[in-house]
């Protein structure tokens, strides 16, 4: 298994090794055959990028992870508060961070869809940022 992926342009982070990388396409990463392994705050944006896309209920290992898209996002009529708060809560739950900076949501009704936009602070004191659209 690959500890980096800095020689191939794509960040794998560095620390402790938190999850399979997964590269801008959202399969898994590899680099001279290698599964590349997600480390320290590559592997924290990673997990709230994912924990973004879930809908509530998707994930069969906890049923709880996810946003609520239909009772809290995509509202009528939009409720912008309580759709930030959502994402919110769910980037709380990503492991080792400590605070939410910054949520951004990005409505775009003629094409239908959303972008999030994200900044946090994880435990050790850095910042962590990030955007996901999530299928909608």
């Amino acid at each position: 298994m690959a500890d980096s992926l800095n020689d191939a342009d794509v960040d794998a982070g560095t620390g402790v090794a938190m999850d399979l990388l997964l590269g801008p396409d959202g399969d898994l990463a590899f680099v001279n055959g290698d599964v590349v392994l997600a480390r320290g705050d590559a592997g924290v944006r990673q997990e709230a990028r994912l924990r973004l896309s879930f809908w509530l209920g998707e994930w069969f290992l906890d049923l709880t992870a996810g946003i609520d898209f239909k009772g809290r996002v995509f509202t009528k009529p939009a409720n912008p508060v309580s759709a930030q708060s959502a994402f919110r809560t769910e980037l709380r739950r990503t492991t080792r961070v400590r605070t939410v900076r910054d949520v951004l949501l990005e409505f775009s009704g003629a094409e239908r869809r959303l972008a999030v936009s994200f900044n946090a602070t994880t435990v050790d004191g850095t910042t962590v940022e990030g955007t996901v659209s999530p299928e909608v």
